[in-house]
């Protein structure tokens, strides 16, 4: 598993590519989770940023996702508070599915 230092700067479009891959078998960690950045700024090319492996992710029956959720939060210490106002501006989202 790792990851690297891959800096999100204000004012910029990125692409962000995710690739989760489901355990089928839930008594077994080997789901898998990828993600690349890519700041359209520069060169737009895609850079690896997230690899984790061996990941038990937990879902009900059949072995399945049915809902993709955007929620960014405010990751403080406990008792800080968010001083400057955020806004996330999206083109697209797109999801595949695979059975």
């Amino acid at each position: 598993n790792s990851t690297a230092a891959q800096v999100i700067k204000d004012n910029r479009w990125y692409s962000i590519f995710i690739l989760a891959g489901l355990n089928p078998n839930q008594s077994i960690a080997n789901g898998t989770l990828g993600i690349w950045v890519a700041d359209h700024s520069t060169n737009s090319i895609f850079y690896k940023t997230t690899s984790y492996t061996d990941i038990n992710w937990s879902y009900s029956s059949p072995s399945l996702w049915n809902t993709v959720k955007w929620n960014p939060t405010w990751g403080g210490a406990a008792g800080t508070t968010n001083t400057v106002e955020f806004h996330y501006y999206m083109d697209s989202i797109d999801v595949w599915g695979k059975e």
